[in-house]
């Protein structure tokens, strides 16, 4: 694959040295049957229930409860104020804000932004990072919790990073981010951005072929992924998906989101303006239809993704989920009805929750929207508020690492 990703969108990766192909191929028995087209794996093959996950297993679901959020600070802040103050003025109250800024002019700027929406100053802590760009969602760290209710931090490599030699700081983000929490960061030779890594929180996960192009120089073939992704994130069912045609990140969360983990949303173009993401898109929601949860079958749901011949593809699946407040892509240029469609059908999947609009006509030219700028901390993390307070810069002293901090609470 030889199409570069967004823009200035550095992205990173030293090699990791943890699991090698020999690796891979030695764990692939255990997915001699998988599909390989990207379906469910082994004796997950039949499109009704199967048993939930272990609770104290395996990735959270970003629509499940959540510690924090974590968001990238750097361009959001210069370039982008109107929208990181507006989420942050619609979040604060509902998850605990970690937001990565290269320097304290950056904080200063943040806070007069949010002193201007009238969000108070302990809303957000700051916390200066090596981290310089904002794509946090495919930079940030992935939170996985053991069979023993620990939690380790998969550190895979920014995909992008082969195409942009300048983006070690973000590379090292998650490893930085693991020592901060007191958790292990585990490093893996695996091409893969957050943003292309979308999960049910009950096993089942999407990507697109992009995953795959991204690492065929090292060997790995889908059986070798396939297995990373059971071994390492307890992925039993990988359907991994054609990218939108034209579309320059090629990330699953531009055109899927889920809201539960047997509901999908996914994107739907109007044939007679894009008959070839329309037939993408339809294939898309055709494999995921159907597929097994511990809920019962997978139900999808569409909603608009407007023309792209200007190159910006307004992406309405590229949402927060924040504990009970859903934000959701709005765009000035697009009818209002359509808007009125998108938000209509969020509010009929999630009746308990408040969805917000954004405008993100700015970020979107970028080649992302709001899921790119935030990573989520899932409950089963402890975030320490004596780690809060040093960061915030009221006590000199680091907090100690303390042996409860490298284990989950369980649900």
């Amino acid at each position: 694959m030889d199409t570069p990703d967004r823009m200035s969108l550095g992205r990173r990766r030293r090699l990791g040295a943890a699991l090698a192909v020999p690796v891979c191929m030695a764990l692939a028995v255990f997915a001699a049957d998988a599909d390989r087209t990207g379906g469910p794996v082994a004796g997950a093959a039949a499109r009704e229930a199967i048993a939930p996950l272990d609770p104290v297993a395996g990735v959270a679901g970003e629509f499940q409860p959540q510690s924090a959020l974590i968001l990238g600070g750097g361009e959001l802040i210069a370039q982008h104020g109107e929208v990181f103050a507006t989420l942050v003025a619609a979040t604060h109250t509902r998850v605990r804000l970690i937001v990565l800024v290269p320097g304290d002019l950056h904080r200063q700027i943040a806070r007069k932004l949010l002193s201007d929406k009238g969000v108070p100053a302990d809303a957000v802590t700051f916390v200066i990072s090596p981290a310089r760009t904002m794509w946090a969602r495919d930079f940030g760290p992935l939170f996985v919790r053991q069979d023993d209710g620990t939690v380790e931090i998969i550190d895979t490599e920014y995909a992008q990073g082969i195409y942009d030699t300048e983006a070690a700081a973000e590379d090292i983000a998650p490893a930085w981010l693991g020592w901060q929490f007191g958790l292990d960061a585990t490093p893996v030779p695996l091409r893969l951005d957050g943003g292309n890594f979308i999960n049910n929180g009950d096993g089942l996960c999407v990507t697109t072929s992009a995953l795959v192009d991204s690492n065929i120089d090292r060997g790995y073939g889908e059986e070798h992924i396939r297995v990373l992704l059971q071994y390492l994130f307890r992925v039993r069912t990988w359907v991994n998906l054609r990218p939108l045609d034209g579309e320059e990140t090629e990330h699953a969360d531009m055109f899927v989101t889920f809201t539960a983990p047997d509901v999908a949303v996914v994107a739907q173009c109007d044939a007679a303006e894009d008959p070839i993401n329309a037939f993408i898109l339809e294939q898309a929601a055709e494999r995921l239809s159907g597929l097994p949860t511990s809920k019962g079958p997978l139900k999808v749901y569409r909603v608009p993704m407007p023309a792209n011949g200007d190159g910006v593809w307004r992406s309405y699946t590229n949402v927060i989920f924040a504990n009970g407040v859903l934000l959701v892509p709005s765009y000035s240029d697009v009818d209002p009805a359509v808007e009125r469609q998108v938000l209509d059908l969020y509010r009929r999947l999630l009746p308990t929750w408040q969805i917000v609009p954004i405008n993100v006509d700015s970020l979107i030219r970028l080649g992302g929207a709001l899921h790119c700028v935030a990573a989520h901390v899932p409950a089963f993390v402890t975030v320490d508020p004596d780690l809060l307070r040093f960061w915030a810069g009221q006590t000199a002293d680091p907090p100690r690492l303390r042996p409860h901090q490298r284990l989950a609470g369980r649900r």
